[in-house]
């Protein structure tokens, strides 16, 4: 299996994203911020719960003309207690799946919203498969992963871009690319999406496991510890690491002294590094 990772935002059929703003208006009294709330958390509980009043409030505004059947708050919170507060809602209408997450004033006021997805049962004559997984690295840090594997043996695949006759897409050899987004939430119902730059950059914001470097080879390996250091702005003694990374717009060499970058680095980042050294040191003695 091949892997590329690319962190840019795309636009696929069937998976989008959207940050929407709405306009404000008069402040509405705070008991509806309350019954909100009450209702996401009796819904979360499986309780009593008022259809109407949770899809009257916004449900269908998002998901016409595709309303799912079924839609469930998964999760409720808020950040230093503005009164301002989040939730995820995930739905599907039996064909298509949803997440969408929400923000909303302390008056009960929907602030802001982002499609975290829309995904519907895959074609099996499709050569392309895609999905997303999403999770929260902290309560202000959302990352959403978006894989797009297309079928590896293009002899297989017709002019018109699906498989040909007598091939589905289980059971073939697949490339993955895999998409990285990340969005920011304050404590102002804010949703701030990162603006990307390098290509790995889930290795300042998240303790990686070993299984989600395996696929890497050492050249990608070398280039996902080093970009840590570019980001600090460390003049590299290699001549080959500070020739790419001079071609890279967002890189400023400043910095000569090691042991000084070493100091600025955040204990994530530290991290990641000795796993990312590990596992070069293991793939250099297979070769």
């Amino acid at each position: 299996m091949k892997i590329l990772i690319l962190f840019v935002c795309f636009h696929f059929f069937c998976l989008t994203i959207d940050i929407s703003y709405a306009q404000e208006t008069e402040p509405i009294d705070s008991s509806r911020a309350t019954l909100i709330k009450t209702e996401f958390k009796k819904r979360m509980n499986k309780t009593d719960f008022s259809e109407s009043l949770f899809a009257d409030s916004f449900v269908v505004e998002y998901f016409e003309p595709e309303r799912p059947a079924g839609y469930q708050p998964v999760r409720i919170w808020e950040i230093d207690s503005t009164g301002y507060f989040y939730t995820i809602i995930e739905g599907s209408n039996g064909v298509c799946r949803f997440t969408v997450l929400l923000s909303f004033t302390p008056y009960g006021k929907r602030f802001k919203h982002l499609n975290i997805n829309k995904g519907c049962d895959m074609d099996l004559g499709s050569s392309t498969s895609k999905s997303m997984e999403y999770r929260f690295l902290d309560d202000r840090t959302l990352e959403v992963i978006r894989r797009v594997e297309v079928v590896s043996d293009k002899t297989i695949i017709g002019k018109d871009g699906r498989l040909k006759d007598g091939h589905d897409f289980f059971g073939q050899e697949v490339d993955l690319t895999e998409y990285y987004n990340y969005y920011f939430l304050n404590k102002f119902g804010d949703i701030i999406p990162y603006k990307p730059h390098r290509l790995f950059p889930q290795t300042s914001y998240k303790y990686l496991a070993p299984e989600e470097i395996e696929n890497y080879d050492l050249e990608e390996l070398r280039i996902m510890r080093n970009e840590i250091f570019a980001e600090h702005g460390y003049i590299f003694k290699s001549i080959e690491m500070l020739k790419y990374f001079r071609e890279l717009e967002w890189y400023r060499p400043r910095i000569e002294d090691a042991t000084f970058i070493s100091g600025k680095l955040t204990e994530i980042e530290k991290s990641n590094i000795e796993l990312i050294k590990n596992r070069e040191g293991r793939l250099r003695k297979l070769n």
